[in-house]
């Protein structure tokens, strides 16, 4: 291996040993040049050492593995794997997804093109029928349609698909591990506001290989709205202190997601599973308003 790989693979992880062994079975068979990138995976305080439960085959890429006395979150875990890491460049991918042969590659000619800036791959679902994961693709593509509609002058990008120069990121605080969701809509919005760009490589694909069901979906979108919350709080305040929502037309979006011209069941359902979403999220933000304008006096 060069003295300096070109580029760290991080992955946290946290109670997902077998998603972890096909997330780095998928990384290490990059089209990379495996002299020049290597893998670190942040053990986020598993109760057994992940290193000794994950079965796969390393091949000729360099593996690392940093284990964390407790358990963090992705924020804390990301930031402790860019802290060991010695690429020039951090790629980031979440252990529940899988990596295109061509993944790798693609992020790192975005960011040579574009000195400088943090580039942001697709992440697309990859758990066949289920109408949850479905639901969850359709929202992620309005995201993305919605804030990238500039790819070169992007405005979101997602933790799960990402490379940032190193030193631009540590010296940008890295995520805020305060955040337990949305912590990449806030790191978006502070590496904007310090000067630098955010990049959209749509070819740069990584599957999202989870499974969900009605309670998993509802738990998750109650914590985004949370962490909602949270970002706007802190990122999305309009001039006269309230927080700033998208337009209407967004949400008309959201729910118009699903192709249904002729209306079939299945688009139906994952419409009406949007909807569901958007209530869960509307009542984790005003469980996280209600609990802001409570805590120690403070109002938000």
């Amino acid at each position: 291996m060069a003295d300096q790989p070109l580029v760290t693979v991080v992955i946290p992880s946290y109670r997902r040993p077998d998603q972890l062994a096909s997330c780095l079975r998928s990384v290490v068979r990059s089209d990379f040049p495996p002299d020049r990138f290597e893998v670190l995976v942040v053990d986020d305080g598993n109760e057994e050492p992940l290193d000794a439960r994950v079965n796969w085959s390393a091949g000729a890429v360099g593996v690392r593995w940093v284990r964390l006395p407790e358990n963090l979150g992705p924020a804390a875990a990301r930031n402790a794997g860019a802290r060991a890491a010695r690429g020039a460049r951090l790629a980031f991918i979440d252990d529940d997804c899988l990596a295109d042969r061509t993944w790798l590659a693609r992020l790192y000619a975005s960011s040579a093109a574009n000195d400088g800036a943090a580039v942001g791959g697709r992440v697309v679902g990859g758990s066949g029928d289920n109408l949850y994961c479905a639901a969850d693709q359709a929202i992620l593509d309005v995201v993305f349609a919605y804030y990238n509609e500039d790819p070169l002058q992007a405005r979101f990008l997602s933790a799960a698909s990402l490379l940032v120069p190193a030193d631009a990121f540590r010296e940008s605080g890295g995520f805020d591990p305060a955040f337990c969701t949305a912590e990449d809509r806030e790191f978006c919005a502070r590496w904007l506001a310090g000067g630098r760009r955010l990049v959209y490589a749509a070819d740069a694909v990584a599957v999202h290989a989870a499974t969900s069901s009605f309670g998993r979906f509802w738990r998750r979108h109650f914590a985004f709205g949370e962490g909602a919350y949270r970002f706007r709080s802190r990122h999305a305040r309009a001039p006269d202190g309230r927080i700033a929502l998208e337009p209407p037309g967004f949400y008309r979006r959201l729910v118009s997601a699903p192709k249904m011209r002729p209306i079939r069941a299945r688009e139906a359902a994952i419409a009406a599973l949007i909807v569901v979403s958007q209530l869960a999220s509307a009542l984790g933000f005003l469980a996280a308003r209600r609990a802001a304008h409570t805590s120690k006096g403070r109002t938000a």
